[in-house]
């Protein structure tokens, strides 16, 4: 765990800076990200333990910053947040000899201090440090859009030339999501076509064009997947709760080399909370219309080494409200039926930090869910979804040579996922689907900066499927469809993603991941990205990526009894 002892504000001829003092001279990751008027940096494994207090503020530094504040906001995060006066502040994140370095660039290119502002917390005049050019500027995001670029030591940049968006806690609350689903909408280039507690499984999400299926969801740098119900979204995205996420990570690009063909369109990343340094209960209960009913407990808290973040929630709903006559759905009451929901879902994280160099954390989540579908517009649906997914995950973080530029990640993780729908087809017959898979995955993965222009990410990734797939119906026409299946796959994966800078504005990375299936033999996706800084505030980027998509199980072996379609 890295210790921030100072801060300190320094007037530069283009604005100020902030500079935070690491003890034994180590410098962590930063997470960067902007909304409104506002720029934030969370900076990762890290504590602040100052002399003059557990908080620093300044109002008004200068001309064009409302304020500065650097807070821990729980036991490993220490947070950075400058206020603009009309627009949000563009700032260059620099780092070295145990510092980090946040350099504000006022648009009027000057720097004027109110007199009665104090510009440091230490009693000592902070050294003059002269303002550096060499770093990679933040991107800047749209009105709404949040983007990130994740720094550490001098010789780590970012991994990709895409960049990567994120929505932080803060945007989240204020947004009121209750869901993964309605916290992604938000994201620039995202859409979600079915989201909310009422929605079903048949989440459509898109990303640059490309669907669910093409796209890899991750918790805290692992896969959540199965590569199963693909045909109804693979991830449901409605039925993870909020209450757990710390922040949402949105990346493309080169992401195929490191994820798999899966990871065509994107990847989402979802790292959940970690326990605050003091003990938190958080609960909320929530009343409304057509029987809705959602409750939440959270608690939180550390004991040195040791931290732990544990969640519930549950929600529940009749949605029995009035629709029009012809409506699908529609009861002798004039009210719709079987839109009913109910959704329990627990989680948790432990954290210990085995010594300075390496942290091992275990977090799992149990989601169950039963509601009724409305799909199609098909009148008459009685048809019921009854989801229970269960992840659990280990890894093991290693902070390998004398500094942090070498980084180590081993995962191992459980996933299981059972997916049922039943029910009468317009009270004639009657028909069922079962899915039920598993996947064993284990990763590690190696971020090593070779040099100050250098990256290589490189590693291996193995994961086993298996599914067992039943089908039911009483059709006469569909009786010799009816049928049980039990198929396993294996999967393994060599990896390696070089990052150049060529320039300070120039960047490219060369990707290539070879792929050994237990039924589609083995073969090889490469891929290539380059990104261009224009400027300050506009970068020019592209990416190229071959890969082979490979049907699920489901896809390859199972009769789907909603569509009535044939495995391939």
């Amino acid at each position: 765990m890295v210790e921030v002892r100072a801060v300190q504000l320094n007037l530069t001829p283009d604005g100020i800076e902030i500079i935070l003092e690491m003890v034994d001279g180590k410098v962590p990751q930063v997470f960067t990200s902007s909304y409104d008027q506002t720029f934030l940096a969370d900076i990762t494994d890290t504590v602040l333990h100052l002399p003059e207090g557990s908080e620093f503020h300044s109002d008004n530094p200068v001309e064009g910053i409302t304020s500065i504040t650097v807070k821990s906001v729980d036991s490993n995060r220490v947070q950075l947040t400058v206020n603009g006066a009309g627009e949000v502040p563009i700032v260059d994140v620099k780092s070295g000899e145990g510092r980090l370095i946040f350099s504000i660039i006022l648009p009027s290119q000057t720097a004027v201090v109110p007199p009665e502002t104090p510009l440091e917390q230490e009693s000592e005049p902070p050294p003059v440090v002269e303002p550096q050019t060499d770093s990679e500027p933040t991107a800047e995001g749209e009105e709404d859009d949040i983007e990130q670029v994740i720094i550490g030591t001098p010789e780590i940049f970012p991994q990709t030339s895409t960049p990567v968006y994120v929505i932080p806690q803060e945007e989240i609350q204020k947004q009121g999501a209750n869901s993964a689903a309605e916290v992604l909408r938000g994201l620039p280039g995202f859409a979600i076509n079915d989201v909310g507690f009422g929605a079903d499984i048949h989440t459509g999400t898109y990303y640059r064009g490309h669907s669910i299926n093409q796209s890899v969801f991750l918790l805290n740098g692992r896969t959540i997947g199965t590569n199963i119900s693909t045909y109804h979204g693979a991830t449901d995205l409605n039925s993870i709760p909020v209450d757990a996420i710390e922040r949402v990570e949105l990346s493309s690009g080169t992401s195929s080399t490191l994820y798999g063909s899966e990871a065509f369109g994107g990847v989402v990343n979802i790292i959940t909370k970690q326990g605050q340094e003091v003990p938190q209960l958080n609960g909320l209960v929530e009343y409304g219309s057509f029987d809705q009913s959602n409750y939440r407990v959270s608690y939180g808290g550390s004991s040195g080494n040791f931290n732990f973040h544990l969640g519930y929630e549950e929600y529940e709903a009749s949605n029995r409200y009035r629709i029009p006559v012809g409506a699908a759905n529609r009861d002798s009451e004039g009210r719709l039926f079987n839109g009913d929901t109910a959704t329990s879902n627990y989680f948790g994280s432990v954290t210990l930090e085995l010594n300075s160099r390496n942290t091992l954390s275990l977090d799992a989540y149990k989601i169950s869910s039963r509601r009724g579908l409305l799909y199609f517009g098909f009148p008459l649906q009685r048809d019921r979804l009854n989801h229970d997914a269960l992840n659990v995950g280990l890894s093991w973080k290693t902070e390998l040579g004398s500094s942090d530029n070498s980084i180590l990640r081993t995962t191992l993780s459980y996933n299981q996922d059972y997916f049922n729908t039943y029910g009468p087809t317009q009270q004639i017959f009657y028909r069922t689907g079962t899915l039920n898979s598993e996947a064993i995955t284990a990763r590690v993965e190696h971020q090593w900066s070779t040099s100050a222009n250098n990256q290589l990410t490189w590693g291996f990734d193995w994961q086993n499927s298996s599914l067992n797939g039943e089908v039911l119906s009483t059709n006469p026409q569909l009786i010799n469809l009816n049928e049980t299946e039990n198929r396993e796959r294996t999967q393994i994966a060599l990896f390696a993603l070089d990052t150049w800078r060529i320039s300070k504005t120039l960047q490219a990375e060369l990707g290539l991941r070879q792929n050994f299936n237990s039924e589609f033999d083995s073969y090889l996706n490469p891929s290539i990205g380059v990104r261009w800084n224009v400027n300050r505030t506009l970068a020019m980027r592209g990416s190229w990526a071959s890969v082979q998509r490979n049907p699920g199980l489901d896809q390859l072996y199972v009769f789907d009894t909603v569509h009535n379609w044939l495995p391939n």
